[in-house]
């Protein structure tokens, strides 16, 4: 399977294909982000590689520095990279403006035209209203834990579960409020870690200390979860995939939009000093 490639195999396969290929090269992680960033490079000049993880990426990177092979980029996710002060292994690395694409999508106007399109006015408003902010608030807000459990498993090494949150078990559908005990419940039973003590996750999800930048903590798969919850009663009335969320928001992502993000003034300077092309139209 494609996806069980190693670093060597990419490295190899891009040294391939620098034979018949003299421009530039743009290694990225997964499907979802080649069909995403596809619309914005110059696809004369700039060849695509799904590298299938951002550990693949990185490696495949160093192992072509190593080599001193030229005109290559990989594009990972910033994850948790930025809040823990982890510098680029590489010149020729660059990464989102947020912890994901999907929060960089959520950040921008994307997302208004998702909820235009799928929210009920009148709805949206009596929410906002009563919860003192904007829907892109409480989305963050309530991924906040979320993040927080996320980066206290992978520091501690705990081994917790997100994927397959059924998040209607904890967020009231009819006033979006979350149940913390449920939250906790529903990442051990996910993590068949029962015996996890519910005040440690509840101390490391709720830390009162800490103020950390939202959008380097928020993983983005789960706003978009958030998003399809919100969507489904409160603020809509329609039962909407994650997939089709996000989806929705990729396609609502427009040039412009990528044009003003710090990844695209990354990869412009990349550019001038690397001497290849990747972004179509500069």
């Amino acid at each position: 399977m494609r996806s069980l490639r190693t670093p060597h195999q990419l490295a190899n396969e891009i040294r391939l294909h620098r034979t018949q290929h003299s421009g530039s090269f743009l290694l990225v992680e997964g499907p979802d982000d080649s069909r995403f960033y596809r619309r914005f490079i110059d696809r004369q000049n700039c060849h695509l590689i799904v590298g299938f993880s951002k550990e693949n990426v990185t490696s495949a990177v160093s192992l072509l520095d190593t080599d001193n092979c030229q005109g290559v980029l990989g594009l990972v996710d910033a994850d948790f990279d930025v809040l823990d002060g982890t510098p680029s292994s590489s010149a020729n690395i660059v990464s989102d403006d947020s912890h994901d694409l999907e929060t960089m999508l959520i950040r921008s106007s994307a997302l208004d035209t998702v909820i235009e399109e799928f929210a009920s006015p009148g709805k949206l408003r009596g929410f906002e209203q009563r919860y003192g902010g904007t829907l892109r608030d409480w989305l963050l807000a309530s991924a906040r834990p979320l993040g927080y459990l996320r980066w206290h498993s992978l520091k501690n090494g705990l081994g917790l579960r997100f994927e397959g949150l059924h998040f209607h078990r904890f967020i009231n559908i009819n006033n979006l409020e979350m149940s913390r005990t449920a939250l906790c419940t529903q990442i051990k039973n996910q993590s068949q870690l029962q015996a996890l003590p519910d005040q440690e996750l509840l101390v490391a999800g709720w830390p009162s200390e800490r103020n950390d930048d939202p959008w380097q903590l928020c993983c983005g798969h789960d706003l978009v979860e958030l998003l399809v919850i919100s969507l489904r009663r409160c603020v809509g009335s329609v039962s909407v995939a994650a997939g089709e969320a996000s989806r929705s928001l990729r396609l609502a992502f427009s040039p412009h939009h990528f044009a003003q993000t710090g990844l695209s003034g990354a990869i412009k300077q990349w550019e001038q000093r690397s001497n290849f092309k990747i972004l179509a139209g500069n």
